[in-house]
């Protein structure tokens, strides 16, 4: 009777411990589940997070027109290639264009076609409304060729103003996905569900596409409208078997997270455990039975404590040991030791000290060991270290050690491999953003809405030129900074971020500290609510990038009036020329001292300065007609000394300087001396009341000769320096200047590949520096002149401007020269087929429609080789007449015109070529 109370109270004790572990079992499990959803919803969080500033970092000009019009497929290609690093590890970037054609693909060669519907493609089809993060996020779908085939992936997409979107593509699966490729354990399973109940990811793999839709499960009818997150012990919230789940919400991005384990495999150990006590009891008490009952009994109890203790750990994954001193032999419980370390129990309790000798990772083991010896294990010591398995795998685990009530050491190993790899990529993670960031030129900013607090990243304070230690970062402070024209502009966008109408783009100008005034592009939105609700965003300084523009447009300006004033010079010198030769013919008719001759006198002086007008705007234009030399700028220079003081009067006081060495320029010598002469009267217009002018020339860069003329006059604010070159510009008083002198001067050096540029403020004078070419041989000599072109020679006038070639033609009668005329290149050309023989062929360059006088040239010396050529022009590109051929300027007189013939005949023929 004894021994069946006995062994009735042991299984009431049996069963009410069995009972207790149970429940314990099931405890600790929703609490592991309920971390895990913790720890995973972080991680997706930042993958997501990090998936946002990546698309949001694309620059601001790629919208959706640009996009539709594919004008700038390549530069779209490279900006999504520099924001790869950005997305992460696994991640595809596309640019759609409002049509639906992917534009570009960050994976794939710039040009390459990528073909997709523009509602059937799954990454468009299927996309989510916009969340409050401005995320979009598509159903899982198979890959195609554009990312990684064949492999599970989904699309983030973000929106582009007037249209179009620039997605990511993410893979489903590990170790690149939204769901971290954590060990969830037995029976468990992770989920991540769009707000709409369509799942979109789960791990393990696979899903089971198109993924499922859980919008009429329990999680989405009863459990998410009454708490954002929770968990359960009981039916599935996704339908099905008992399960623990644990669901978080992310609502930025509307996806909810479920992670769940199935209740039978957590429970699996402790039906092994307690059908291991059960049989255990029952030889416990067959034992009792045949030998003494003390004994027995006391045998029985060891065990199942033992059993109990082992089935505890191995079920909870844990490593339990004891030690009836510091530094004495370890006892392992159960067999957790061997599938954590790979050494047989054996091995591990052979002598004191294996665990540190052949366990411990040998970086980790000094600084274990002293811990260790050192703790006062009266209170809970915890250690985080490395081991090495026997297989050579390294582990990474934490232990909880202290003193037992009882007496002696007791200790819990579990391992934290996953844990400690999860926050190592998360880490990698971000500075991977970080650094993305920093070669993009994008700082990120946070603006706390209750507080009014500015939180800056440290490339923020670098670009603003702050110091983090004197300046208190809030938005009053950082508003003082903008110039006050533009506060209301960023105070007006930040309310719109702040009443989450979505991602709002400005730009703004700001005056650094040091005086410095900069442009900045800043891009912001709203997260959280309530308490938290904030303004988060990124910024980017675009100075440099609006002074090019504003540089282009001003070349562009200066490029189209050059266009113009050649232009008009070309048709004016035509007029002119008529009108100087026939002056020159009239005058053979006209007595001297009669008041006839003083009106031709007139009428010459009149075309002259009509001439001289003209070739300033030639000069703007860069298409007057130049004979560089080798020009020595020290004889140069001795030559202007006398004229100059002569032309500027006693109240300015004027010095040239060449230093020694500065050698000579290849330029055309008359206008390089009418360049400095221009410039020095500008400088003593700039000095009513007289002071002093300095022209200096030296070595410059690249091979160059830099000369510079400066002056103490009253100077020039910006607006009016930025304008200075335009031809017709001036500050002058009417009648005082015409506006072309600067103009002049600037088409000259740019025309002879130099360069030039203003440095003036009010008050503080005015410099003009500019730049040519040094000569890379000796000063030419002067050429020979011609007394006149001899009585006789036949000469070919060809001109499509029938006054002009009419008037060149009677004065080369008058001269004693045979003339044939032609109006065009191919009228010349069909008169030398017929058997003309030409002395010379006198040709306009510009002949109007057709072949121009160049080409015609080239025809007639590849039929008469021997053939002398002289062009006339006053509007020609540097280009079109070969170096060293005979060109005479129009407009020009009888003088110019029999002189140049007179030359051109004297000459020996050089072919005319390309």
């Amino acid at each position: 009777m004894a021994f069946v109370t006995v062994a009735a109270v042991a299984l009431a004790l049996l069963s009410w411990a069995g009972w207790m572990l149970r429940e314990r079992i099931l405890a600790e499990a929703e609490r592991e589940i309920a971390t895990q959803a913790d720890i995973v919803r972080a991680a997706t969080a930042r993958r997501l997070q990090s998936l946002r500033f990546a698309l949001a970092g694309l620059p601001s000009w790629i919208d959706g027109p640009i996009l539709a019009s594919g004008i700038a497929d390549e530069d779209v290609h490279e900006a999504l290639k520099s924001l790869l690093q950005a997305g992460g590890t696994g991640v595809g970037l596309l640019a759609i264009a409002p049509d639906g054609r992917v534009v570009a693909s960050a994976r794939a060669a710039p040009g390459e076609e990528i073909a997709l519907g523009l509602r059937a493609a799954p990454n468009l089809a299927t996309l989510s409304p916009p969340t409050r993060s401005g995320l979009a996020i598509s159903a899982a779908f198979i890959s195609g060729p554009e990312h990684i085939p064949g492999r599970p992936i989904v699309a983030v997409s973000r929106a582009l103003p007037s249209g179009g979107w620039v997605q990511a593509l993410v893979p489903v699966d590990a170790p690149f996905g939204l769901l971290p490729s954590a060990e969830l354990g037995a029976g468990s399973d992770a989920w991540l569900v769009r707000e709409d109940g369509k799942a979109i990811a789960r791990w393990p793999l696979p899903l089971a596409l198109p993924g499922p839709s859980f919008h009429e499960t329990p999680l989405f009818q009863s459990l998410l409208p009454a708490a954002p997150d929770g968990l359960v012990n009981g039916p599935s919230p996704l339908g099905g078997a008992k399960a623990i789940a644990a669901w978080r919400s992310l609502p930025e991005f509307g996806l909810v997270l479920l992670i769940r384990r199935d209740r039978d495999a957590i429970l699996a150990p402790w039906h092994a455990g307690m059908a291991t006590m059960l049989a255990a009891l029952a030889l416990a008490l067959v034992a009792a039975a045949l030998a003494a009952w003390r004994a027995a009994r006391t045998e029985s109890a060891l065990s199942l404590s033992e059993d109990r203790l082992a089935v505890i750990t191995d079920t909870l994954g844990l490593l339990l040991w004891t030690r009836p001193s510091r530094f004495a032999v370890s006892t392992y419980f159960g067999n957790a030791v061997e599938r954590l370390t790979g050494y047989p129990k054996s091995v591990l309790t052979a002598r004191q000290g294996v665990w540190r000798d052949l366990v411990i990772h040998p970086d980790d083991r000094d600084r274990v060991t002293r811990e260790y010896e050192t703790a006062d294990l009266s209170k809970l010591l915890t250690l985080t270290y490395r081991i090495i398995r026997a297989d050579g795998e390294v582990r990474w685990v934490t232990s909880l050690i202290r003193e037992a009530p009882w007496g002696g050491i007791v200790g819990v190993i579990r391992d934290i491999t996953d844990l400690q790899e999860a926050k190592e990529r998360l880490a990698r993670s971000e500075a991977e953003l970080a650094e993305a960031m920093r070669i993009a030129g994008l700082s990120r900013w946070r603006l706390d809405l209750a507080s009014g607090r500015l939180e800056l990243c440290p490339l923020t304070f670098a670009q603003l030129g702050l110091d983090p230690a004197r300046f208190e970062p809030s938005l009053a402070n950082f508003l003082g900074l903008i110039v006050p024209e533009d506060r209301q502009t960023v105070d007006a966008a930040l309310r719109r971020a702040a009443d989450s109408e979505g991602p709002v783009e400005f730009e703004y100008r700001l005056r650094r500290p040091d005086g410095a005034l900069r442009y900045r592009w800043a891009r912001a939105a709203r997260e959280g609510d309530g308490a938290s609700a904030a303004i988060v965003g990124v910024c980017q300084d675009i100075t440099e990038r609006r002074e090019a523009a504003a540089q282009l447009a001003h070349a562009s300006r200066i490029a189209a009036l050059g266009q113009l004033t050649g232009g008009i010079a070309h048709d004016v010198n035509n007029m002119l020329t008529v009108v100087s030769l026939n002056l020159d013919l009239l005058a053979d008719e006209i007595a001297p001292g009669t008041p006839a001759a003083e009106a031709l006198q007139a009428a010459r002086k009149a075309a002259a300065g009509g001439a001289s007008l003209t070739a300033q705007l030639l000069a703007f234009a860069r298409r007057q007609p130049l004979s560089p030399k080798a020009v020595d700028v020290e004889a140069l220079f001795d030559e202007l000394r006398p004229m100059l003081a002569r032309t500027l009067g006693r109240s300015v006081s004027v010095t040239l300087e060449a230093e020694p060495g500065t050698g000579a320029v290849q330029a055309d010598p008359a206008q390089l001396r009418s360049a400095l002469v221009n410039l020095a009267i500008n400088a003593r217009d700039a000095m009513p009341e007289g002071g002093t002018i300095r022209i200096t020339a030296g070595p410059g860069a690249e091979g160059a000769v830099a000369f510079a003329v400066a002056d103490t006059g009253q100077g020039m604010p910006p607006e009016v320096a930025a304008r200075a070159f335009e031809p017709f510009f001036t500050t002058k008083p009417a009648g005082k200047g015409t506006g072309l002198g600067l103009a002049q001067v600037y088409g000259f050096i740019t025309q002879s590949n130099g360069t030039i540029g203003i440095e003036s403020a009010p008050g503080q004078g005015t410099t003009v520096r500019f730049t040519l070419p040094r000569a890379t041989a000796e000063e030419a000599g002067g050429a020979n002149g011609a007394a006149g072109p001899r009585r006789g020679a036949h000469v070919l006038v060809v001109e499509d401007e029938t006054d002009l070639r009419l008037a060149v033609a009677a004065m080369c009668r008058s001269a004693g020269l045979v003339v044939s005329e032609a109006e065009n290149a191919a009228a010349a050309m069909a008169l030398i087929e017929a058997g003309l023989r030409p002395d010379l062929l006198f040709t306009d360059v510009n002949l109007g429609p057709g072949l121009d006088g160049v080409a015609l040239a080239r025809l007639a010396q590849a039929r008469l080789p021997s053939l002398p050529v002289l062009f006339a022009s006053g509007f020609v590109a540097e280009a079109e007449v070969p170096e060293g051929a005979a060109v005479l300027r129009k407009p020009y007189a009888r003088e110019a015109l029999l002189g140049a013939i007179a030359a051109a005949l004297a000459r020996s023929t050089e072919p005319v070529t390309a």
